[in-house]
């Protein structure tokens, strides 16, 4: 019996079978990855995993759900973008999701997944009218460059997004580092 099937099937139960059930499929597939690269089946398994991270029936469930979902997600955004982009608009990790965002659900995005959120100019109308407002809430030393270099915008956010990823990679191989230290 295959790992993602079996995990599928013991999901919604929630007895003490199940219970170690899951938690041994759960480590198997953190440890040895799902076992597959067909996009349809990542998807069913990540949303699998997403529903035991919703609805754990344990703290072992739950910790080991989240590292199975890491696995998951690593094999997702290695998958060819070609294969990739059959799950856009799904929300699955290494996708592109479209979809005009209210502003507070945008700022937390932002700060949640720094540099992963893009504008998707192809869809904006009016370019110029995007610049002007982004231009507008731009901090104070950062306006020279606007006014002075001629940057646009998407130039800016661009680089602003290479630089957020940049502090991402950092802060986690400092906290993979410090966990390391702390065993």
């Amino acid at each position: 019996m295959r790992t993602p099937d079996a995990l599928h099937r013991l999901r919604g139960r929630f007895d003490d079978a199940a219970s170690r059930s899951k938690s041994r499929l759960l480590a198997q597939l953190a440890a040895q990855g799902p076992g597959t690269r067909s996009w349809a089946a990542l998807a069913r398994l990540h949303d699998d995993l997403l529903f035991l991270h919703a609805f754990p029936d344990s703290p072992q469930v739950l910790r080991l759900a989240r590292r199975a979902m890491a696995r998951v997600a690593r094999e997702m955004q290695r998958a060819p973008a070609r294969v990739r982009k059959r799950g856009d608009d799904s929300g699955a990790p290494g996708t592109t999701s479209r979809y005009a965002w209210a502003f507070d659900v945008a700022r937390w995005i932002a700060a949640e997944f720094p540099g992963e959120a893009t504008i998707d100019w192809d869809a904006v109308g009016d370019p110029a009218a995007l610049e002007g407002l982004i231009a507008a809430g731009v901090a104070r030393a950062e306006d020279d460059a606007f006014d002075e270099t001629g940057m646009h915008a998407r130039t800016w956010l661009a680089d602003a997004a290479r630089a957020a990823r940049a502090a991402r990679d950092a802060r986690d191989a400092r906290d993979a580092r410090d966990a390391r230290d702390a065993r």
